[in-house]
C-alpha cells in the first residue's frame, strides 16, 4: 500500500517538470521555440539585428539597406524573367556547427527568418521574417 502511494506522488510531482520542459523547449527534439533565448539557433549577419531590419522598407535602395544592417549572410540570384535578388540576413545553423553546444542545449530549435528581395532597379520589392521549424 505504502508503494502506491510513493508511486501516485512521484507522478503527481513529475508532471509539472515535465510540461515545464516542453513550454521551455528543453525536453523537445524537434524545432522548437525556445522560451529563454528565441535567437539561440540563429546565426545573424555581421551588422544585423532585428530592430534595424524593421526599419527596411519596399522601395528602399541596396546602398540604403546596407547603410542600416550591413552585408547579408548569403545572396542567391533567380535569372527568370523578374531577375530578383535574395539576400538573407539570418540563417539556420548556429547549433548546427557545434554538436556538442547543439546537444548541451538540448536538441534543435527554431531559427529567426530575415530576408530581402532586390527586382531589377536594385530596389527592395519583398521582405520576409518570421520564426522557420525546420
Amino acid at each position: 500500500m505504502k508503494n502506491k502511494y510513493i508511486k501516485i506522488i512521484s507522478i503527481l510531482l513529475s508532471i509539472p517538470f515535465f510540461i515545464l520542459s516542453f513550454i521551455l523547449g528543453i525536453a523537445s527534439n524537434n524545432e522548437s521555440y525556445h522560451l529563454l533565448d528565441p535567437h539561440i539557433d540563429t546565426e545573424f549577419a555581421k551588422d544585423y539585428t532585428p530592430i534595424k531590419f524593421d526599419l527596411i522598407k519596399i522601395g528602399m535602395s541596396k546602398t540604403e539597406v546596407e547603410n542600416i544592417i550591413g552585408q547579408p549572410n548569403s545572396i542567391y540570384f533567380e535569372p527568370t524573367i523578374s531577375a530578383t535578388k535574395t539576400f538573407e540576413y539570418t540563417q539556420d545553423g548556429k547549433l548546427n556547427k557545434n554538436a556538442e553546444q547543439k546537444q548541451a542545449k538540448g536538441g534543435d530549435y527554431a531559427w529567426y527568418r530575415s530576408t530581402l528581395e532586390y527586382n531589377r532597379e536594385n530596389k527592395v520589392s519583398k521582405i520576409d521574417k518570421g520564426w522557420s521549424y525546420d
